[in-house]
Formats: C-alpha cells, structure tokens, sequence
C-alpha cells in the first residue's frame, strides 16, 4: 500500500485525473451539489448553465466537457480531486482491500 507523496509523479498525475472524473460523474449522477450561497461564489449555477447548454445543443454526450471549459469550476474541482488523491490509498498489485461498514 502507497500513499500519494509515494507515487512517482505520473502517478500523482494520474491519481488526481481519475479522482476528478469521480468527482465529475458524482456531480452529474446529482450526488454532489454545491451550495453558492453559503460558499459566496456561483460554481452550481456555473454547472447549471453548462449542463442546461448541453440540453439546449441536444449535445447530452458534451456535458462533461461543457462543465470542464468553465475555468471557475474545472479549478474548483481539480481542487477537490487533489485532496482526495492526496487523502486516497493506493494498493500494490497483489494486495486487497476492504471496506468494513460501520455498524
């Protein structure tokens, strides 16, 4: 098992991209949301234009990229991927790993 300052920097790289595509899907699948008024900021209602622009091009499939293109929020959420890559283990090959629920 590695932690990420373990990783060799493509690694790292890699690690933070795969966490920003979860944080992405988390965001369409609707299991995250920001709140923009107790942030004091607009990144929510930047994702609603981006996904209500794909709606409007009937381009569902460019949604993704719609919200990436806004500077604002890809910098928002490459934030979030950092801390979860830097906060995430990393198993070797042939090693496994089990979540146990909290009872």
């Amino acid at each position: 098992m590695k932690r990420y300052k373990e990783l060799t920097p493509t690694q790292q790289q890699r690690a933070v991209s795969t966490a920003k595509d979860d944080v992405l899907l988390d965001i369409l699948e609707g299991n995250m949301y920001f709140y923009d008024e107790l942030n004091n900021d607009d990144v929510q209602a930047r994702i609603d234009a981006a996904v209500e622009k794909a709606d409007k091009m009937q381009t569902p499939w460019f949604v993704s990229e719609y919200i990436l293109n806004d500077e604002v929020v890809e910098g928002v959420l490459r934030g979030i991927a950092q801390q979860y890559a830097e906060n995430a283990i990393y198993l070797e090959f042939d090693e496994i790993a089990i979540q146990i629920p909290e009872e």
